[in-house]
């Protein structure tokens, strides 16, 4: 798919290549209120300012696209903009007999509380003395300024997961689960899991799993990116009487965005 030419917004000094305040166009000073997004080369997260509500948005290619938690992380240092709110979680489980298999239910509710505020660097701006006296010739310095970043409700979700032992044996466990994610903000989604167990030995246990979850934005995924979603791993663990411990990995793909891997160790007493 090819992108439309967008022309720039201001001129550019042809001898130093800076950008001067001069409007590449004339018509472009009829706009009021700017939006103003840059995409990161070669990815699909666009960063955005927004006049409004001056704030800085950090976006993946459509509106609705899920950013990981560990890349919106990284971009929000890289951008210097912290972001404060309280809020809790509410949820609970009920564990009950099936057909004389296992079967769990629980539920989920998330950042439940106050707004979210910025606060940080990426909101400070230095102001030109023309620009608070227009039409004055001014000769001072440039002046320090923040700009009033708006607060808005966390984006609160919505969880119910189900899992049921299939089948169960002195050697092995076989366990499905699926969920039902709704958030305010994004389209309904599904996810499907399972985990094959096997036991080794007397205190050792290996375990497969696999999974998939079903998004209803960005359906125009092609080739590769259509496994967005699919997630894989496996972990041992061990009993050592005094304590249990286990290591596990995980896969997970995320379409545009590269997948990530992860590893964990966990110690229990």
């Amino acid at each position: 798919m090819k992108y439309p030419k967008i022309e720039t917004l201001f001129v550019r000094d042809e001898q130093t290549f800076k950008v001067t305040d001069e409007l590449r166009h004339p018509e472009f000073g009829l706009i009021k209120t700017w939006h103003v997004t840059e995409k990161i080369d070669g990815t699909n997260i666009r960063i955005g300012l927004q006049p409004l509500a001056p704030i800085i948005s950090i976006q993946g290619r459509t509106d609705a696209a899920e950013i990981p938690p560990f890349l919106r992380s990284e971009l929000e240092k890289m951008f210097d903009v912290e972001k404060v709110a309280d809020a809790f979680d509410l949820g609970t489980n009920y564990h009950a007999d099936f057909l004389g298999r296992e079967i769990r239910l629980a539920f989920l509710i998330r950042n439940i509380g106050g707004n979210m505020a910025f606060s940080g660097n990426g909101l400070k701006i230095s102001v030109k003395p023309e620009d608070l006296y227009p039409g004055n010739d001014i000769a001072r310095q440039d002046r320090e300024a923040v700009r009033r970043a708006t607060r808005f409700k966390l984006p609160t979700s919505f969880h119910i997961g189900l899992a049921y032992t299939i089948h169960t044996s002195d050697l092995h466990n076989w366990l499905a689960a699926v969920e039902f994610s709704q958030n305010n903000n994004m389209p309904t989604s599904y996810s499907l899991g399972s985990e094959l167990s096997r036991k080794i030995g007397k205190n050792a246990t290996a375990a497969m799993r696999a999974g998939w979850e079903f998004r209803g934005d960005e359906l125009d995924l092609s080739g590769t990116e259509r496994l967005r979603g699919l997630s894989a791993g496996g972990g041992i663990a061990y009993d050592f009487i005094a304590f249990k411990g286990s290591i596990d990995y995980a896969y997970r793909n995320w379409g545009r965005l590269k997948s990530s891997h992860l590893f964990s160790l966990s110690i229990a007493f």
